[in-house]
């Protein structure tokens, strides 16, 4: 493959992360440059056309899948070739849907989500940190002090790194974060797709339409009554007590469910939603499926306030209504799990914030 596409010009260097205390810096050349022909690398890997490379983001997200690849780019680190990477979080619908790429379901996705075999954890981490010499300056990553404590204390579970998130008007790039989770998803509720890693190529390179849909809706909090008017209504689940109302995903998250549903029929298969499956796994956590189910019978009962919103058709919305009604249905009865117990009126959730998540941009 030709991987050069620009020669290179004179450089000079922006700060991507400095510290404060230690004086720190995390440098980056600019201009940024692209070493590798992103076209024939989403060839190389079967990425379809639909994916909008003209994003930064999903950029970034080929050129890192295709590194996972490549025998040359892995580190010593490795316990496996290629490491089984998927990719979780806006980037992921992206990759398996066409309307979040384009249309009134498309919307601008922050930085990278990873997930990996936690034995596999440090050696996707270095790789990551050689992609600025081999591919381009465009895909720095790197791993300042603060950030390396941090992962230390997640015991190999989880890492922290910085990236480049997107690049302004100036041509100059915007810092940003990538975190990378090993094994499982542990937000309110905690998600174990390591099993589903094993196959991540056979689902573009994700956790699976599956445990995307759950890791969108698994989403809850509460917020004082009294702060009611400054929260989004479509996210409002009901009371939790006298003094709190239940708070369900965002709009974002509820986007990229809605294109899921949109582009990909219930059944089972690939390219298609498998209620059995989602159910199945939800059935385990009792927790997990009340946050689950409750999220998406909320959404169900404000889909045409919420469509209205995003710009959706009344012939798309009516898709979207009649498997999301569907799967409700199923989750409800069929898939019911059996109830924890804790009541509804008890907190059967982690608070996000309790785990130290440095943001919310999936």
């Amino acid at each position: 493959m030709e991987c050069i596409l620009q020669q290179r010009t004179m450089t000079s260097s922006y700060v991507i992360y400095e510290s404060g205390d230690s004086r720190e810096k995390l440098e980056v050349k600019v201009p940024l440059q692209n070493l590798v022909n992103i076209e024939d690398i989403r060839k190389e890997l079967g990425i379809p056309q639909y994916v909008d490379l003209a994003n930064f983001q999903m950029t970034k997200i080929v050129a890192a899948l295709w590194a996972f690849s490549r025998p040359d780019t892995i580190t010593q680190n490795a316990k496996e070739v290629p490491f089984k990477v998927a990719v979780f979080g806006g980037g992921a619908f992206r990759l398996y849907c066409p309307s979040a790429n384009h249309g009134s379901l498309s919307r601008e996705i922050g930085d990278v989500d990873l997930v990996t075999l936690k034995e596999d954890g440090k050696g996707v981490v270095e790789t990551l940190c050689t992609l600025g010499e081999r591919y381009g300056s465009m895909f720095f990553h790197g791993v300042p002090e603060v950030d390396k404590r941090f992962n230390t204390l997640r015991t190999g579970m989880r890492y922290r790194i910085r990236t480049i998130r997107d690049i302004d008007e100036n041509g100059n790039p915007v810092p940003g974060l990538m975190d990378i989770f090993c094994d499982k998803l542990t937000f309110c509720h905690i998600l174990d797709v390591r099993e589903d890693l094993m196959e991540a190529d056979k689902h573009l390179f994700t956790i699976g339409l599956e445990n995307l849909i759950i890791s969108k809706a698994q989403y809850v909090t509460t917020v004082p009554t009294s702060q009611a008017s400054n929260v989004d209504s479509a996210r409002t689940m009901g009371d939790y007590d006298k003094k709190h109302l239940l708070i369900g995903m965002e709009s974002k998250d509820m986007r990229d469910v809605s294109a899921a549903l949109l582009d990909h029929d219930l059944g089972e298969g690939p390219q298609k939603i498998s209620v059995d499956i989602l159910g199945q796994k939800l059935r385990q956590d009792w927790g997990m499926w009340k946050t689950v189910t409750l999220n998406l019978k909320n959404m169900l009962q404000k889909l045409d306030v919420i469509f209205t919103s995003f710009g959706v058709s009344r012939e798309d919305q009516a898709v979207v209504n009649e498997k999301l009604a569907r799967i409700v249905e199923q989750l409800e009865g069929r898939y019911a799990a059996k109830k924890s117990r804790f009541g509804l009126n008890k907190r059967w959730w982690e608070d996000v914030e309790d785990q130290s998540q440095p943001s919310a941009h999936m």
